[in-house]
């Protein structure tokens, strides 16, 4: 499955769901604090912190969450299937979230972010797909790393001319490692899933791959941020009931449509 992804809008750093019945590629926080440890008080080096930096002695920055908010609608172009059975597929959709960082002057700092977005996908071949969902993810940040995890709850079915993935509820829970270095950064994590539909789930005893819980995904990428653009390339890898699903995606990210913080 070939998957090409545009978000018309978002915050740097942000990578979306796939468009039909894909694993959640890692959301991370879009607002990341920098290497000095925050903004110094009007105390002044040396002096005590005035009005804005409580701190104490040498301007220190308060512990303090820094959080932000955006809506964002999504589209994107997938090609499921093989062969004869190959279908073209179209989704629109939207996302919306927090991002969350509790910046208390050192290392690591615990960060994360919650959204909520949808999708629904229509193609050729009387392929149709739906996809909502409701995660959130929180881990430890340094500065050139982070390390995040949390349930990304959903709903979703996919149908193809190859094979069709039954409606289901279900919880995937990835764990994801995401590194910096300048305006380059790379991700790589896993994804168990548990569903509430036995027929969607798994037999790991039919299959050669290894995996945890109903399905299961590893999936890895690189992105660059140039001009206040963040940039994309993603794989993954979803074993299902249905066989495995590989997906290609890139994502552009270029700002929310609606956005704030603090």
């Amino acid at each position: 499955m070939l998957c090409l992804l545009v978000a018309l809008a978002g915050p740097a750093h942000a990578l979306e769901t796939e468009v039909v019945a894909g694993p959640p590629v890692p959301t991370t926080l879009q607002r990341r604090a920098s290497s000095s440890g925050g903004k110094r008080g009007k105390g002044g080096k040396g002096g005590k912190g005035g009005k804005g930096g409580r701190g104490g002695k040498g301007g220190k920055q308060p512990e303090q969450w820094d959080a932000s908010w955006w809506v964002k609608p999504q589209a994107g172009v997938d090609i499921v299937g093989t062969g004869a059975n190959t279908g073209t597929v179209v989704g629109m959709g939207a996302t919306a979230g927090v991002s969350a960082l509790y910046n208390n002057g050192q290392w690591p700092r615990w960060g994360g972010t919650s959204r909520v977005s949808g999708m629904y996908s229509v193609g050729s071949n009387s392929t149709t797909g739906l996809d909502a969902r409701l995660g959130a993810f929180v881990g430890p940040h340094w500065k050139s790393l982070e390390l995040e995890a949390g349930p990304d709850l959903f709903w979703n079915r996919l149908t193809t001319p190859g094979f069709v993935l039954d409606p289901t509820f279900g919880v995937d829970v990835p764990v994801t490692a995401r590194a910096y270095h300048g305006a380059f950064s790379a991700y790589a994590g896993v994804a168990p899933t548990w569903l509430s539909n036995p027929d969607r789930r798994v037999d790991w005893s039919e299959v050669t791959t290894p995996g945890l819980g109903h399905e299961f995904s590893y999936f890895g990428g690189i992105g660059l941020v140039a001009d206040g653009v963040a940039l994309s390339v993603g794989y993954t890898h979803r074993t299902t009931v249905a066989g495995a699903q590989q997906g290609f995606n890139i994502s552009a990210d270029i700002g929310s449509i609606f956005r704030g913080g603090t």
